[in-house]
């Protein structure tokens, strides 16, 4: 333990020596506990090293501080007889050129660290205090609210359902995706973002060392090697002039509502994916616009008429939402959904023809990124020598329904050639799974 501490030491005066502000924390060893408001960790650190203070990332002897803006009731009573100021503190100890002169603010500090009581399982209301400041149980109970609402308006509007048992070149399908949506809402709410690299974040600024993650960013920002999920750290380091904005929910749902209101009004039937992301079917377009052409239907027709109607749609989303959408027309949503990779960003591409011409579009698709193939289906699949789905056709009917089953093997094998036999449905809700591993605190030995 002192070898770590003096590690420690050495740490903190070699970054002392090139940041040295001040000695008003001089003496003054502190460890950190917890979130602590605008600034990351490594943020905190750097700041108090600064001014000529040490940090231990340990409960040693040593400590003089601690640092906690929130405090469980367990630590309330493990603590009680230590220092633990809130994050404020260092602040106010800072501007005032010295730490104060006697404990009571520390104190202070030490009261409202703990606040209330921590809320336990236990508690009255745990659950709908859990959930309603949730942000992961929000995106996961988004896309069934939107199903719900989508449901109910196209019954009302007497649509939905006519083409399911359509397949193949009877189905004109489109896929609807928003571009880099939590990013484009961002930068339509403020036009001063325009141009410019944008991730959203829970982070106040994109600063070096932040660990708070990129939820989503631009293409801009993608352009410099952003990317989601990636640390706001290291897409500061790749991407200095990144900006950064907060999440907005409501923003987000308002957009969300307002994408599935122009689908509603464009199309025949409507399958809610996510709060950025539909299927439609927009066949009576398509039959409309063969009836009418004097040469009769055909792929040319088919096509002109399914590209005016993703392009309607686009131009409401923009004009209503301010914000950009790709489309992807095909046969099927698989064909679709791979014709969205073409038209991004903000465009709109298709994929139709022969089963033969789209199965040679497919052929050096991943396999991996077939519905339905997880971990454990890729993982068997590279075990086969097979990694794109021209391999996995490859290896004939046969031998996929002998490695996944007579269903799974033939839905799998027609998936790598483009056949898509799903219809377009919105499954009703079945059942609501939660799980809770917070605020769970066991209070007897028999527990």
């Amino acid at each position: 333990m002192h070898q770590r501490f003096r590690k420690n030491q050495e740490a903190n005066r070699a970054t002392q020596a090139a940041s040295r502000a001040s000695s008003v924390f001089e003496g003054v060893v502190f460890y950190f506990d917890g979130y602590l408001g605008a600034r990351t960790m490594l943020e905190w650190k750097a700041l108090v090293l600064s001014h000529s203070a040490i940090v231990i990332d340990m409960l040693t002897p040593d400590i003089t501080h601690i640092v906690a803006d929130n405090l469980t009731d367990r630590k309330v009573e493990l603590w009680k007889n230590k220092k633990v100021v809130l994050s404020k503190w260092i602040e106010d100890s800072i501007a005032a050129g010295k730490p104060p002169a006697d404990d009571r603010q520390s104190d202070e500090a030490t009261t409202k660290a703990a606040g209330a009581p921590a809320l336990r399982s236990t508690s009255e209301g745990f659950l709908s205090s859990y959930y309603a400041s949730s942000r992961l149980s929000r995106i996961s109970n988004w896309r069934n609210d939107l199903r719900d609402m989508v449901v109910a308006e196209l019954a009302r509007r007497g649509k939905g359902g006519r083409n399911n048992n359509r397949i193949g070149g009877d189905r004109t399908i489109l896929h609807v995706d928003m571009d880099c949506f939590f990013a484009s809402v961002a930068v339509a709410a403020r036009p001063e973002l325009a141009g410019r690299p944008v991730a959203v974040t829970h982070a106040a600024a994109a600063r070096r060392g932040s660990t708070a993650e990129v939820a989503s960013c631009n293409y801009a920002a993608r352009a410099a090697g952003v990317r989601n999920g990636m640390f706001v750290g290291r897409a500061a380091e790749l991407c200095p002039d990144l900006a950064v904005a907060p999440y907005d929910f409501e923003a987000y749902d308002t957009a969300a509502r307002t994408l599935y209101g122009v689908l509603l009004d464009t199309a025949d039937d409507v399958v809610a994916v996510s709060c950025d992301e539909a299927f439609v079917d927009v066949g009576s377009r398509v039959r409309a616009a063969a009836a009418a052409a004097s040469g009769g239907p055909g792929d040319d027709v088919r096509l002109a008429a399914a590209r005016a109607a993703a392009e309607e749609i686009r131009a409401a989303v923009l004009a209503r939402t301010g914000c950009t959408a790709s489309v992807g027309i095909g046969s099927s949503m698989l064909t679709a959904r791979v014709a969205t990779r073409r038209a991004k960003p903000n465009g709109v591409a298709a994929l139709l023809g022969g089963e033969d011409e789209v199965a040679a579009a497919f052929e050096e698709l991943p396999a991996a990124d077939l519905p339905g193939v997880g971990r454990n289906a890729a993982d068997r699949l590279r075990g086969l020598g097979v990694t794109t789905c021209g391999e996995l056709a490859g290896l004939g009917r046969a031998a996929c329904q002998r490695e996944f089953g007579p269903a799974n093997g033939l839905r799998l094998w027609e998936f790598s050639r483009g056949i898509d036999r799903r219809p377009l449905e919105n499954k009703a809700r079945q059942s609501v799974g939660a799980e809770v591993n917070w605020g769970v605190r066991f209070e007897t030995d028999d527990q």
